[in-house]
């Protein structure tokens, strides 16, 4: 209730513009926005693509910063395709999460029954919702990528694009992913360097056996993604792109 963070830090006498990283909006979120409008940031950035409900709730400006991957980790590593499909990660299927975190319920689980119905397909399918890991390293996680040809990828609560998303094309692996929002089309586009299915799932089968009976195709896409997101999207051009952020708050 009391901007304890800016008198701390005297950031209400110097006069140094503030950034606040808002994240996992689904913990306390009224929360960390009375923290960032009580201590007067100049500015929030987000991974998540609701900068506009944040901005109007704390009138203060917010830009988007997607999250990206870790090049020295996702790449091609070489491994041999023995899996035509992998996906692996929690599946959301819990009471835990805040009213409107997900816009489709039980995505994760619906795609994974769907895959293992199929008897004409090898797959990895090692979600769930243990606590246990469910790969033992970070290493062999970038393995098993690698080890597919195709691996999927839904948006975390409030339909935030993951740094998943982009460990798999940079591992040379078709990103198959469900509807994307607005905000990060210009990033992501459907049949450019991803493959889009609906929420729904109505076109998912068809989509996934025409990539998977047309890899021809896929090369093309896996190859575009790969190239694009180790060129845009590693951590150090999310930092240069924060630091344009910080630039722009020095300079007004």
């Amino acid at each position: 209730k009391k901007p304890a963070f800016a008198k701390n830090f005297n950031l209400d006498k110097i006069g140094i513009p503030s950034v606040g990283y808002l994240f996992k909006p689904q913990n306390f979120l009224d929360e960390k926005l009375n923290f960032l409008k009580t201590n007067g940031f100049s500015q929030i950035v987000t991974s998540v693509p609701l900068t506009e409900e944040y901005e109007a709730a704390t009138g203060i400006p917010c830009n988007l910063l997607p999250q990206a991957s870790d090049p020295s980790v996702f790449y091609d590593r070489g491994e041999e395709k023995i899996y035509d499909v992998g996906f692996s990660g929690a599946l959301h299927d819990n009471k835990l999460y805040v009213e409107g975190a997900f816009r489709t319920i039980n995505i994760r689980s619906r795609l994974q029954e769907t895959l293992r119905a199929q008897d004409n397909i090898t797959s990895f399918l090692n979600g769930s919702d243990s606590t246990q890991p469910r790969i033992p390293t970070y290493d062999e996680y970038a393995r098993k990528i690698n080890q597919c040809k195709m691996w999927l990828a839904t948006p975390a609560p409030f339909e935030e694009v993951t740094g998943r998303y982009y460990e798999i094309g940079m591992s040379k692996t078709l990103l198959l992913c469900s509807e994307i929002k607005e905000q990060y089309k210009k990033d992501l586009q459907d049949g450019v360097n991803c493959v889009e299915f609906k929420d729904d799932l109505s076109d998912f089968l068809d989509k996934f056996y025409y990539y998977l009976n047309n890899w021809d195709e896929s090369e093309k896409i896996i190859q575009r993604a790969h190239d694009d997101f180790h060129a845009k999207h590693t951590w150090y051009h999310r930092a240069q792109l924060l630091k344009t952020y910080m630039e722009g708050l020095i300079n007004e």
